[in-house]
């Protein structure tokens, strides 16, 4: 019958580094990585203290030549509350058979790790069933009960794989028109 408090008390130290770097003349590459550091204090989670996590990336986008652009690259991820390092490819071919035309053909994975309630909640809510949808002899009286939550720590990263198809052109220079198709396969979701 009380309202459940959500008290938090958190603190992120965040480092990123990247960089761009051109070769020759038809190819840019970025790269880089980013480390983070966040300390918790949550009540409706009181076992999750803290959480570290890192990555690093690379991309190159390739001018095949005027008709022609590749991306590829590549992101790692560790998370310290899943158990291997998560690898996440991209790549796109660009197809411009003019300056006003371009058709995508893309592919992607990405993830997305469990947060620390997701991990580490623990709590009690009252439900409440009406005894008068089961009897109306017990209309305006209710049925409290308890239910317990809890976060799972063994959860490991949901992941998206996406295939795209898209065109984008530019008419007379007074309309742009776009459209996409697209397929995304979703991998041990978290709810």
């Amino acid at each position: 019958g009380k309202p459940i408090l959500f008290n938090f008390d958190t603190k992120t130290f965040d480092f990123e580094l990247g960089n761009i770097s051109t070769i020759g003349t038809r190819q840019v590459v970025s790269y880089g990585g980013n480390f983070r550091y966040n300390s918790f204090d949550l009540s409706i989670a009181p076992l999750g203290t803290n959480r570290a996590e890192g990555g690093a990336y690379v991309q190159d986008e390739i001018f095949i030549n005027n008709y022609l652009r590749w991306n590829v690259g590549v992101r790692l991820d560790k998370f310290d509350s899943i158990e291997d390092v998560v690898f996440s490819p991209r790549t796109a071919f660009i197809i411009k058979p003019t300056d006003d035309h371009s058709i995508r053909l893309s592919y992607n994975k990405a993830f997305r790790s469990p947060s620390l309630i997701n991990n580490f909640l623990d709590v009690t809510i009252v439900n409440q069933l009406n005894l008068g949808l089961i009897n109306p002899l017990f209309s305006g009286r209710a049925f409290n009960f308890p239910v317990d939550a809890y976060g799972n720590p063994d959860l490991t990263e949901e992941s998206t794989q996406s295939y795209e198809i898209a065109y984008t052109g530019r008419i007379k220079d007074r309309a742009t028109v776009t459209a996409a198709v697209y397929w995304t396969e979703n991998k041990d979701e978290i709810f």
